[in-house]
């Protein structure tokens, strides 16, 4: 039997297991993303350690070069670390006092049931997967993740600054440029030892604050989300009477499921280190010793592919996310057809490559080929970046190629 959305039945099973099958091959495909993603931040280390082993460099020895790599891959996660601080900060007061008021579902409700029920069917706990509901006439349904604030003091000095953040930034600005203007008649004083001193006492001070305020951030935003899903007020009875409007819960369900929301947000932090890195990351490359022609071409094809990969997983991340989560939501045919009129609808409206993808997805019964070919280019393009980085690093630290830094 066929339907709008594709087949029902046939050799290869139900709906239900094809569109199980789906979601565990577009999972796989998030994770080669995010390490094509991320490669980058791993090989930083390496590349760093081979560029100071070059000549008479202090760290000659294996376990110094062990602790060099160690530090050197703290560098680009604590860029990182600093910008989602930021952006937790500034998330967080902007949701406690934007002034739009987000209640608890309350379960209980007669009016909730029918969506206590969606949850349920989906196999989650209500109770344990948190919605809230609010007024939002124009609003959608959709999954967010809510950023918590630090507690005690450091929460409060976050939502200080969050405010006065240009201010404080235009402050530092002046203050380092006033520094270097004026460092021949402060040098006296700078160059002093008890000046070196104390500013080692205040970073020393400084490190136990940072850490807890730190740990405390990734453990309520990363390691235990508030990802929660938003339904307007207006939306209930929908829910109880439109079926269509069930399958588009189901997808934010999925999302929230996932923490896909709360991935976004490293995403939009994490490709533009990404690409600096991968610049950075082909100094073994670019420093070899040969034909100065052959050395340059090669390490602009290096970095260009690094570039690319990078550019082109953090785009494909949000859309393997949607094509997962339609997978999940469309259970068997009277939901694939649902999902498959909505985004016809929308796409109608809205014409996009990400809605004609999501479309072509729920009428084939595996990975669309568009969507496989932009995989495997990127996959090869990270691949070209990576194995020459590798290759040539391992290469140099074992006495097989030589570098020069000059």
């Amino acid at each position: 039997m066929e339907t709008a959305a594709g087949r029902t039945t046939g050799a290869i099973g139900p709906v239900a297991h094809v569109r199980s099958r789906q979601a565990r091959s577009l999972t796989h495909a998030l994770r080669l993303l995010w390490a094509v993603l991320f490669a980058p931040f791993v090989l930083f280390a390496l590349a760093v350690v081979t560029i100071g082993q070059e000549d008479d460099h202090p760290v000659s020895n294996r376990f110094a070069v062990l602790l060099y790599g160690i530090a050197a891959s703290f560098l680009p996660v604590a860029v990182v670390l600093l910008g989602m601080l930021q952006a937790w900060a500034r998330h967080s007061y902007n949701h406690r006092f934007s002034g739009t008021k987000y209640r608890p579902v309350v379960w209980s409700d007669p009016g909730w049931a029918r969506v206590r029920a969606v949850f349920v069917s989906a196999g989650l706990d209500p109770e344990r997967l948190r919605a809230v509901s609010v007024w939002d006439p124009k609003g959608n349904l959709r999954a967010r993740h809510i950023a918590r604030p630090a507690p005690g003091r450091m929460g409060r000095m976050n939502d200080w600054t969050v405010p006065r953040y240009r201010v404080l930034f235009a402050v530092g600005g002046v203050a380092g440029i006033a520094l270097a203007v004026f460092q021949d008649r402060i040098s006296e004083f700078t160059d002093t030892a008890v000046f070196t001193v104390f500013l080692v006492c205040a970073v020393i001070a400084m490190l136990p604050f940072a850490w807890i305020h730190g740990s405390r951030q990734v453990r309520l935003n990363l390691r235990d989300p508030d990802t929660v899903v938003v339904i307007p007020m207006e939306w209930r009875p929908r829910l109880r009477r439109d079926p269509k409007t069930t399958v588009r819960l189901l997808h934010e369900i999925s999302h929230v499921r996932h923490d896909d929301p709360g991935k976004r947000r490293v995403l939009a932090i994490c490709p533009g280190v990404g690409q600096c890195l991968a610049f950075l990351n082909v100094a073994p490359v670019s420093s070899l010793v040969g034909n100065l022609l052959v050395v340059g071409v090669s390490a602009i094809g290096v970095v260009t592919l690094g570039v690319m990969s990078v550019r082109r997983a953090a785009r494909l991340i949000p859309l393997v996310q949607e094509l997962r989560a339609d997978a999940e939501a469309c259970g068997d045919a009277e939901t694939t057809s649902h999902m498959a009129e909505f985004l016809q609808d929308l796409q109608a409206k809205h014409p996009s490559e990400e809605k004609r993808l999501r479309l072509a997805s729920l009428a084939d019964d595996s990975l669309v080929l568009p969507l496989k070919r932009r995989l495997i280019r990127t996959t090869v393009m990270a691949a070209g970046y990576v194995l020459p980085v590798v290759v040539t690093a391992v290469c140099e630290l074992a006495g097989a190629l030589t570098i020069s830094i000059q």
